[in-house]
């Protein structure tokens, strides 16, 4: 490495599951990290990025914040949420999303426009729980299910809503195992999904 670019390489594994053992990269030496694919359900590929000392700092530090003991992981779930953040995930067909902001519950009929809207996409919205933070403002969390592109949109036209702060929005996309079953003699029949990224 040349010496006016001092970098430290840093060897991650991007997947969804496990754990690998945690190098040293304190003076950018590079450790190799062994981890058997064959136990794990979604096998890891090896990603290898160089940055330097200022970016190697912000990491540790935003590990230290956050109470992250395993860079592999803290860069997995940044390199996911930019993926999200992005948009790159338009390409997965549904998703999983809570929408969180707060308002004021006496301005404008606004509680009531959010409850219209709603209502109005009832086979998006899976669930709402609305919490009174004082005398005006409350706080709400809306689950939604569906077709990506449709929960981005309401999600992004709720916080949109003139009136609402604070607006956050999480969103998952996801994967159907494709496999309809029930559970028991009375159970419903469903499938289940999983995090796609």
């Amino acid at each position: 490495m040349r010496a006016d670019r001092q970098a430290c390489q840093y060897q991650f594994l991007i997947g969804q599951t496990g754990r690998a053992p945690e190098p040293d990269f304190r003076n950018c030496r590079i450790r190799t990290i062994l981890c058997s694919p064959r136990h794990r359900k979604n096998p890891m590929q090896r990603v290898t990025i160089s940055v330097d000392d200022n970016m190697a700092k912000a990491i540790d530090d935003y590990m230290a914040r956050t109470g992250y003991t395993n860079r592999s992981e803290a860069m997995r779930d940044l390199v996911r949420d930019a993926l999200v953040r992005s948009h790159a995930i338009e390409e997965t067909r549904e998703c999983v999303a809570s929408v969180s902001y707060v308002y004021d519950y006496d301005g404008r009929d606004l509680a009531m426009r959010l409850d219209k809207v709603q209502h109005e996409h009832h086979d998006l919205t899976i669930s709402s729980m609305r919490t009174r933070l004082d005398h005006k403002f409350c706080m709400e969390v809306t689950l939604l299910k569906g077709e990506t592109g449709a929960v981005r949109k309401l999600a992004e036209a709720t916080i949109a809503e003139r009136g609402v702060r604070f607006g956050q929005i999480n969103l998952v996309p996801i994967r159907s195992d494709g496999h309809r079953h029930s559970h028991g003699e009375h159970g419903h029949s469903h499938e289940h999904s999983s995090p796609a990224l």
